[in-house]
């Protein structure tokens, strides 16, 4: 799952993606007590089984992780796919 400010939420036709209206019923995440809709973000990313969070909130980079998933700035998520790109999908 990948979530960017640009991005529009086919369901709720949002930007942002759908960690604005929610992602699960009934999946409540109150980690981040400081900015609530990063929690959407976290509750989009559990539910949608994630294996890595890239974001630039310094509220989310602060986890580092979060239930096994990963949260990595830009740049560091950057320097990850260079040194061990993804192989291609057949």
């Amino acid at each position: 799952m990948c979530l960017h400010a640009s991005w529009k939420c086919p369901i709720s036709n949002h930007s942002g993606g759908c960690a604005r209206v929610g992602c699960i019923p009934g999946l409540k995440i109150d980690a981040i007590k400081r900015d609530e809709d990063d929690n959407r973000v976290l509750e989009c990313a559990v539910a949608g089984r994630a294996d890595l969070i890239v974001s630039g909130d310094r509220d989310l980079t602060e986890l580092k992780s979060f239930r096994g998933i990963g949260i990595v700035r830009p740049a560091d998520f950057d320097r990850i796919i260079q040194e061990k790109p993804v192989p291609p999908r057949e």
